[in-house]
């Protein structure tokens, strides 16, 4: 049950919206700790408006993994990318990919502060202003969140190298560290996604799960206190683990505070937007083809409070200020193709499904920010076709022996 679930995209839509709605109704504001210091009104018309949103996103995304199953690769396709050797040199390929990031990465950000005394000063959040935002090399670095998950399953699991294994888990914590505690979080989804999917027959103990749990934990109040600790020192909070219990309050719950708000102003009629067919186009251009200024630029202060140091307050909320109407329908649209695409890998039975989980990771991100036309997702895309290709080059079922048929897969030896 619970491994049918974490391969459907629904749960990944849906999980984190009714986690973001948990959060929010505990009781409680604060700018600085919750993200808002007025509550949404939450009306019953508002309520059935996010709602109808988020039940027609889910019906297209399960329409759209449909279609993309029914298409499905040729079984010679298949059949070629599920041998050992494709495995190992598609892990390769995202490998050299991270490594180049990474390395670049550590220059530029060597060029302008010393990486040791901003992480000793927990300013960790200097090192990624370092970086800057614009496309280029240095935006490689986010293949480790992807690599690292691969390279631990083909460790594990296809013969590969421990060493190369370890070598990717240190490029992610750079890139954490680089870039935000999201990458790591992403590198968690993936691997669950790899192992549940292409490991059906996997069983999970609850000691290993548990340290397993502990350590993500671990991390994750590290990666915080490391960026943030200066912010909650002045609010006179001390404490690492306290630290990251608000963060997680704010950036949970800030994102459904936005949403119903903004939900609550347009049932009432008080919150318009016009945008026309062609101008709300403009949402789902990829961020590194758009000028600095580009398409409309809306706001819903006016309508619900929340912190302003919090950026991606839903995408469903930010979409409709800045695009309106027409500006949601693209994003349907575009979950709607994007899980046709992961119902499409779903098909194959190899690390390609990487695709598949960068999809459910775009959805998973839903609730607080539309990912989908982000360098970020594009770019990990790319990598996945790439390490695709090169994985296919060479690449024989001879290579192991494996035989394929419809419905199940027997190894011969």
């Amino acid at each position: 049950m619970i491994k049918r679930l974490l391969t459907n995209p629904l749960f990944y839509l849906l999980a984190p919206v009714f986690v973001s709605a948990l959060v929010w109704s505990v009781p409680g504001t604060s700018n600085q700790l919750r993200g808002f210091d007025q509550r949404a009104e939450g009306s019953f018309e508002g309520w059935v408006l996010l709602c109808c949103f988020y039940l027609v996103a889910a019906t297209l995304v399960w329409i759209g993994f449909r279609l993309g199953v029914m298409a499905g690769p040729s079984e010679r396709l298949v059949e070629a990318a599920s041998t050992e050797r494709f495995d190992r040199r598609f892990s390769l390929t995202l490998t050299v990919f991270a490594t180049i990031g990474v390395l670049y990465s550590v220059y530029l950000v060597q060029q302008q502060t010393n990486i040791f005394d901003a992480l000793s000063a927990t300013q960790g959040n200097q090192l990624k202003e370092s970086i800057g935002g614009s496309a280029g090399i240095a935006t490689l670095r986010y293949t480790a969140a992807i690599a690292a998950p691969v390279a631990l399953y083909v460790w594990r699991f296809r013969h590969g190298r421990a060493s190369l294994a370890i070598w990717n888990v240190l490029l992610l914590v750079m890139s954490a560290l680089f870039s935000s505690r999201l990458s790591f979080i992403m590198a968690v989804v993936v691997l669950i996604f790899i192992v549940i999917t292409l490991r059906r027959d996997i069983k999970f103990k609850a000691v290993p799960l548990a340290l397993a749990g502990a350590a993500i934990f671990g991390a994750l109040v590290a990666f915080n206190y490391y960026r943030n600790a200066g912010f909650y020192e002045n609010l006179g909070i001390t404490d690492p683990v306290s630290m990251n219990f608000y963060q997680v309050a704010a950036y949970l719950g800030a994102p459904f505070q936005a949403s119903l708000g903004v939900a609550d102003g347009i049932a009432n009629g008080g919150f318009t937007k016009s945008v026309d067919v062609v101008s709300a186009a403009a949402i789902v251009v990829p961020t590194f083809l758009r000028p600095e200024r580009f398409g409309s630029f809306g706001s819903f202060d006016n309508f619900v409070q929340v912190a302003p140091n919090l950026t991606t307050n839903s995408a469903f909320a930010d979409t409709y200020a800045d695009y309106g109407w027409w500006g949601l329908f693209y994003v349907l649209a575009t979950v709607f193709l994007a899980s046709a695409l992961a119902g499409y890998a779903s098909r194959f039975r190899s690390l390609v499904i990487v695709a598949g989980a960068v999809v459910a990771y775009g959805l998973a991100e839903m609730w607080r920010i539309f990912l989908f036309p982000q360098g970020l997702v594009l770019y990990l895309l790319i990598a996945v076709l790439a390490a695709t290709l090169f994985g296919l080059i060479g690449s024989s079922p001879r290579v192991d022996a494996r035989i394929v048929t419809k419905g199940s897969y027997q190894l011969a030896r």
